[in-house]
């Protein structure tokens, strides 16, 4: 123990806590869960059986987020977006990047799909439905050919249906100019502003 602390020629003390309800400490939930997903257990067989330990144990709630990659394989992937447009959400989480299972990260143009985790009332969006959306803007850099950089205060994106096309009639915010280059021409057409070379 004192090689493994690394204090061989230092006193250690060592204090023994009891912990009589194991699954009610957010520490020992979390070693569970990583410990499931090291044994190729499901993400989501472990996160339900967590909750169901959690709850057995006489806990009133608890909230588990599993994000990153074990061993290579995408176990989830979380990034908080603000809805660009007036489709009626607010705030969107991006779970999966269309045809780039293998990149961390969105960039300007990618269509994703996000689940809605705020949403206008009496539109025809509602909280935790699932829907595919393109990025518009990031707070990722973003270097252009010519060498300048852009970069966004915020995430942002537009939803859009099987076809591409918008679902809002109105976007809210400056886009950049790849979007035209990636042919979104609809989005483009709805946008207030265009960020061209200069940043402007």
């Amino acid at each position: 123990m004192h090689k493994k602390l690394n204090c061989v020629n230092r006193k250690l003390n060592i204090a023994i806590v009891k912990v009589t309800n194991a699954y009610k400490h957010p520490n020992i939930l979390a070693e569970f869960i990583a410990g499931q997903l090291k044994n190729r257990v499901s993400f989501r067989k472990a996160m339900k059986k967590a909750i169901e330990l959690t709850e057995q144990a006489g806990t009133k709630g608890v909230q588990v987020q599993i994000a990153g990659r074990i061993d290579g394989k995408e176990i989830a992937r979380v990034e908080w977006i603000r809805e660009a447009d007036n489709s009626g959400a607010r705030e969107l989480m991006c779970i999966r990047i269309l045809g780039a299972s293998n990149r961390r990260y969105a960039y300007i143009g990618d269509i994703v799909v996000a689940v809605i985790k705020q949403a206008v009332p009496n539109t025809n969006l509602e909280k935790s439905e699932v829907i595919r959306a393109v990025i518009v803007r990031t707070c990722k850099q973003l270097k252009r050919s010519n060498g300048i950089i852009i970069q966004y205060d915020d995430n942002a994106a537009v939803i859009i249906d099987q076809e591409g096309n918008p679902k809002g009639t109105r976007i809210f915010c400056a886009i950049a100019r790849e979007l035209r280059q990636l042919n979104f021409t609809k989005i483009v057409s709805l946008a207030p502003e265009i960020w061209a070379n200069n940043g402007n």
